[in-house]
This record gives C-alpha cells, structure tokens and sequence, in this order.
C-alpha cells in the first residue's frame, strides 16, 4: 500500500497538474454555473461528476477481464481522498467568517479534490495500460 501511496503523490509532480489543476477549476465553475458553491452541492454536484468518470472505468475493467491489484489498490487512496475532503467540509465551522471567504476555501477544496481525481484517473489508465502490455 506504501507503494500505491508513493505512485499516487508522486503522480502530482509530474508536468500535466499544469493542465490538470485549471481543468479542474474549469469543472468547479461548470458544476457550479447556476448557485453558489456550498458544502451540499459541492459534494453531490463533483461526486456525482466523479461517478460518471469511474463507472466507466470499473465495467471496463470488468467487461475486458482485465484486472490488476496495483491499479485496484488506488482506489483505496481515493476513498481515502474523499473522506479527507469529508471530514474536512463537516468539521470546518464557516459561519463566522464572510461570504467571499467561505467560497475561498470552498473553491479550493473542491479544485483540490477534483484534480486528485483526474491524476487518479489519468494514474489509473497508465498502470492498467503497463500491466495489461506486461500480462498479456
């Protein structure tokens, strides 16, 4: 699992975050076009995104009887990932503080959490890729 965890951080310093990370806002603002970002919406809103990209994948996989654990295992980091992001929307006590700043950090949570998806997605279609050439 340390591995998994080494693959997938190491897969944000590669030179595509440059495109993934205003992607990733482009998609915030697309999902958000019509209401303001707020801690419901952001999560039924990008987790139903989310969805329509894994689904997909998963019967791929399954449809192609191609199954691999390394690639597997890095599902374990983006649940992992999603109950950070969770935890983190439910425990922060926005409040107190203005408007302009809750969509802040509102916005940037999301961005953060969309763009750990599409390196997953992205990681994800690289590792099946080598393991199926190398198994096959």
């Amino acid at each position: 699992m340390e591995k998994t965890a080494q693959t997938f951080f190491k897969a944000f310093l590669h030179p595509v975050i440059v495109l993934i990370l205003p992607l990733s806002y482009l998609i915030s603002d697309y999902i958000h076009r019509d209401e303001d970002i707020n801690t419901g919406n952001m999560l039924i809103k990008t987790n139903f995104m989310l969805l329509i990209i894994f689904v997909p994948l998963t019967i791929s996989a399954y449809i192609l009887k191609k199954r691999f654990s390394v690639v597997e295992r890095l599902t374990t980091i983006m649940t992992l990932t999603y109950y950070i992001v969770l935890s983190l929307l439910f425990s922060l006590d926005l409040s107190g503080i203005s408007k302009s700043t809750t969509f802040i950090i509102l916005k940037t949570l999301e961005v953060a959490y969309i763009a750990s998806m599409l390196v997953f997605v992205r990681l994800y279609i690289i590792l099946w890729r080598k393991y199926n050439k190398s198994y096959s």
